[in-house]
């Protein structure tokens, strides 16, 4: 089995699965694969280590049990259905996901090879993410998470048809014309209430391109 994750699906797509996302399409109103972007429980499971407790129990669960969340970045891998946010990729983000500032959960765990150095771990991917192979088939995640696979009947093709999703930008612009989809009321929606925009832009869908992306020459 390959090392590599295939990049031409969506990490939603690889962890649920095809039977799980038709059945979602098929009985969901208005029909979607894909209901966010990245859940409230995922962004806070990735933070969990430098969050407050208080927020934990919040978006968790009421109680705080450590051993309720991955304790090694191969659980959380696996555990999520949703990409990984920029803290994995950056050595100053401030503060560290990797370090935990709770007495009762342990730093995340790193692969062996890491020898215990999250650096080491950042700048190994981020070579990865430059490499011949991931860059013959980046344009294809682009499409799926910011391209012409959003829309459209690549999209149900793709089994990558998202809840919510605007054009480009939804700060301040009351320009409806820049909502494609189904997202015109909601977008009415985080005009009028503070409180939910900050959710609202987590679950929404940008899509930068309405065609396919050009493939890197080598």
């Amino acid at each position: 089995k390959s090392p590599w994750r295939d990049i031409s699906k969506t990490k939603f797509r690889l962890k649920k699965g095809d039977e799980q996302l038709d059945h979602t399409y098929l009985h969901a109103d208005p029909p979607h694969h894909i209901p966010e972007t990245i859940s409230d429980l995922t962004y806070t499971m990735y933070r969990a280590r430098c969050l407050p407790i208080h927020q934990l129990r919040s978006s968790v669960r009421d109680t705080f049990v450590p051993q309720h969340y991955p304790d090694s970045l191969a659980k959380l891998y696996k555990w999520s259905p949703d990409e990984a946010t920029f803290e994995f990729y950056v050595t100053d983000s401030d503060p560290n996901i990797f370090y935990s500032r709770h007495a009762e959960m342990p730093d995340l765990s790193l692969p062996p090879w890491c020898e215990n150095s999250y650096e080491r771990f950042i700048s190994y991917h981020r070579s990865v993410l430059e490499s011949d192979l991931v860059s013959r088939h980046l344009h294809l995640w682009i499409d799926l998470n910011f391209g012409e696979a959003l829309s459209g009947e690549r999209a149900v093709k793709e089994k990558n048809v998202v809840l919510h999703r605007v054009s480009w930008d939804i700060s301040g612009d009351d320009d409806d014309n820049n909502c494609r989809g189904d997202c015109r009321t909601p977008l009415k929606a985080v005009r009028k209430n503070n409180t939910f925009r900050s959710s609202f832009r987590k679950s929404v869908f940008v899509q930068l391109f309405s065609r396919p992306h050009l493939k890197k020459h080598s």
